[in-house]
């Protein structure tokens, strides 16, 4: 396309809505469209050569939304300062962060229960092969898949790249918090007795271990509580000072 011609549409199309010309390309471009324009077109990408059809391509692209929007935004543009565009981006960004911390909070709960659950129940939480093709991945993982039909908050757990509620570590992680918690219940409820007896039994577990379990048994508010604290493997030294 000559020049001059060039020249000349641009000129008309300024009437229309802010265009610009090409002489390397000879094709016509948006340029509110392409500052700010997020949406792929011909106007800010390709450019726009077509001119058969440039009456009806310059009306339709005047009334979409993409240049609709970037015409607002180089209109505006300068007229903002800078430290309140900033103020409310950061604002955007916390709500954002905010967001994603609540429905992080609401899929933690649900892990946290299950944990509970199983462990009310006296099941494993580990199966033998968690693997995506076996067939049992065990009490734990299952138990959540089968919550995830109902419950659409866990979907992210098979999508979640920073925080996966099904590994192992987590599991553990979750299960030293709960036991702390409960510790410190336990030994709220001591401090408050008068007197506390302590049951200690020895066994031997699958391993052929010799595990210790400890048990306290007080009066709290006139109530008798036994509570279990811990096992602790005495297999190097089941002697009296060993136990003690």
């Amino acid at each position: 396309m000559p020049c001059s011609k060039l020249v000349g549409l641009v000129g008309v199309c300024r009437r229309i809505f802010a265009c610009i010309g090409c002489e390397i390309r000879s094709k016509l471009f948006c340029w509110p469209c392409l500052l700010f324009s997020k949406d792929i077109n011909v106007w800010n990408k390709e450019g726009f050569a077509d001119l058969n059809h440039l009456t009806a391509a310059l009306k339709k692209h005047k009334g979409s939304q993409a240049h609709v929007q970037s015409f607002l935004s180089i209109q505006m543009f300068g007229k903002q300062r800078i430290d309140v565009l900033i103020d409310s981006q950061r604002k955007a960004e916390i709500s954002r962060h905010n967001e994603q911390v609540n429905k992080n909070r609401d899929v933690l709960k649900r892990i946290i229960n299950a944990i509970i659950y199983l462990g009310k129940q006296e099941l494993s939480l580990r199966g033998h092969d968690e693997s995506c093709n076996s067939v049992n991945k065990g009490n734990y993982i299952e138990y959540l898949n089968a919550l995830r039909e109902y419950d659409s908050v866990l979907d992210t757990l098979n999508t979640a790249t920073t925080f996966r509620g099904t590994s192992p570590s987590i599991q553990n992680d979750i299960i030293e918090a709960i036991s702390h918690v409960i510790k410190v219940h336990i030994k709220n409820e001591v401090e408050s007795a008068s007197f506390v007896a302590i049951i200690l039994d020895e066994t031997s577990d699958i391993m052929t271990k010799s595990q210790l379990s400890t048990v306290l048994r007080f009066v709290c508010k006139g109530n008798v509580h036994e509570r279990f604290i811990s096992f602790t493997d005495v297999s190097a030294d089941k002697t009296s000072n060993g136990l003690f």
